[in-house]
């Protein structure tokens, strides 16, 4: 699995998703709940690199996605 810890910058929903194994919709559902923080910019989710790190190390996320 790639390192998410690799380069401080911003992703898209679905390139975070990529990075974590879940799908999309599972980091949506993540960013609804407050268990991970994310931007719109021109109607694109944005997520940053480091707060994909923390919901990828925190309880809220396992191998297949939301506990």
């Amino acid at each position: 699995m790639p390192d998410v810890d690799a380069v401080g910058d911003t992703l898209t929903l679905r390139e975070a998703a990529e990075l974590v194994g879940v799908r999309p919709a599972t980091l949506r559902q993540a960013i609804h709940r407050k268990a991970l923080q994310a931007r719109k910019s021109g109607g694109v989710r944005l997520v940053r690199r480091d707060d994909l790190a923390h919901y990828r190390n925190s309880p809220w996320h396992t191998s297949r996605g939301v506990v």
